[in-house]
């Protein structure tokens, strides 16, 4: 399919983000019910939670499939390629199969809206996700929540093999509520009747409304966090790690046993102790589809699929940049513990794009913390925090910015801090040993494609 026809079919996708984001099921109910409800053909494991629930999605995906059976992932947002979002058996949907569904989808949505109600984007993309798994029919599919989960159109789905609930925290108080509590109350609406549920919740308070919400619906809860995880220490990475543009961070390995079988000595890619707890809560919905017959695990081939495991943006190392996605403040005190134990030695410049609409002032508190070396710029969405503001804030913390508008550019400037640009003199200038781009998945996934370029480059 040549460009001009892609474009075509994600501009008429991106038309309905006209209607906003609008939480409620109504509309997508009535899609569905317009497409013959093909959500109600698939076995759907569902995965709601303020952070990890890319990670556990990543990982319960591939370790199902290590055990030979198909699986269908839908998750958001893309990080590179739109298509990255719908996903078969590891391979994005095509465009020849993304163009059918579409049309069948847009089909439905014009005659939603010849009746005076037109559903949102999110709405649309879930539709072409749910029809096309039905036509490929993938023996499981793994849903990741857009937000909150009661409201979200995943929701559409009546029933599912497993709940998900990965963490906890305040994010999109404006739509899910202001405490703990209230944000719990809306993600576990994603709990089915009878249904079992996983959930890996720190505040005991926004645990006591998901075990509520389970009790009431008879849906047996396993609790992960009261599973007993030996991580091996650890380290720091290689002094030299940012002069290869190989080097790769260290694997973790841990040790735990959930409901009496033994899981020793898994290894995992994706790097950070937080991982850890996101590799466990998937291991808790593992364990559930072994125990039930659904699924039977080949030791040696799951442990090798978690090791593979990755999920793009999520402290990922490419050339001299860790670029990491964290877009509340929970998430960027994850970074700031990860900067610290992996390069305690050395300093990164970073590269800071964050929307208006989080909690900027801690998010950015947790930054300087990691470096008074910080260029702000556009996070690339109409919710982005101007760089003034954010470089007003900085400098009433005793830090010095530099404002650039243009992300591509404020990468540039960092390469030359690190001393890595080709018109450089080597060390000559150089205030930085790496550079880390943060503080919006909008702005990871806008430099992530030039991270891969300027490394590709270096190998040259």
């Amino acid at each position: 399919m040549d460009r001009s026809k892609q474009h075509e079919i994600l501009e008429k996708i991106s038309v309905y983000e006209k209607f906003g984001s609008v939480l409620g099921l109504s509309r997508i109910r009535k899609l569905m019910g317009l497409l013959g409800d093909p959500q109600k053909d698939l076995k759907v494991i569902h995965v709601a939670g303020t952070n990890g629930k890319g990670s556990v999605c990543r990982f319960i995906t591939e370790a199902i499939r290590s055990c030979g059976y198909s699986v269908g992932l839908f998750t958001s947002p893309y990080i590179t390629q739109w298509r990255e979002r719908i996903q078969l058996d590891g391979e994005m949907i095509s465009w020849e199969d993304l163009e059918r569904s579409s049309r069948q989808v847009f089909a439905a949505a014009d005659r939603m809206s010849d009746e005076g109600e037109s559903p949102t984007e999110f709405e649309v993309v879930t539709a072409i996700a749910l029809l096309y798994f039905r036509e490929k029919a993938p023996d499981f599919v793994v849903l990741e929540v857009g937000l909150g989960g009661r409201g979200d159109s995943t929701n559409v789905i009546e029933e599912s093999l497993i709940s998900v609930i990965t963490s906890i925290h305040r994010d999109h108080t404006d739509r899910l509520g202001g405490t703990l509590p209230e944000i719990a109350r809306e993600k576990a609406g994603i709990i089915k009747e009878g249904c079992p549920v996983v959930v890996n919740v720190e505040d005991r308070e926004a645990l006591k409304v998901i075990a509520m919400e389970a009790y009431e619906k008879g849906a047996p809860l396993k609790d992960m966090s009261k599973v007993k995880v030996f991580t091996e220490p650890i380290g720091a990475a290689d002094e030299n790690i940012f002069e290869d543009p190989e080097g790769s961070l260290p694997l973790t390995r841990f040790s735990t046993e959930i409901g009496g079988i033994r899981y020793p000595g898994i290894e995992i890619s994706m790097a950070g102790e937080h991982q850890v707890t996101n590799a466990v809560t998937a291991l808790g919905a593992i364990e559930i589809l072994r125990k039930k017959g659904i699924i039977k695990l080949d030791e040696e081939r799951f442990k090798k699929a978690m090791k593979e495991a990755v999920q793009p943006a999520r402290f990922e190392k490419i050339g001299p940049c860790i670029l990491d996605g964290a877009h509340n403040p929970q998430a960027m005190e994850v970074l700031a513990g990860n900067v610290g134990r992996y390069f305690p030695h050395m300093k990164p410049v970073i590269v800071l794009g964050i929307l208006a609409d989080k909690e900027s002032d801690r998010m950015m508190g947790t930054a300087v913390k990691m470096s008074d070396r910080i260029i702000v710029t556009r996070a690339g969405s109409h919710r982005d925090m101007r760089p003034e503001d954010m470089a007003a804030y900085l400098e009433a913390q005793g830090i010095s910015p530099v404002i650039c508008e243009d992300p591509c550019r404020a990468l540039d400037m960092a390469m030359e801090e690190t001393g890595r640009m080709e018109q450089g003199d080597g060390d000559a200038g150089k205030t930085a040993d790496y550079i880390l781009i943060t503080g919006s998945l909008y702005l990871v996934s806008r430099l992530r494609q030039k991270a891969v370029d300027l490394t590709d480059r270096s190998r040259e």
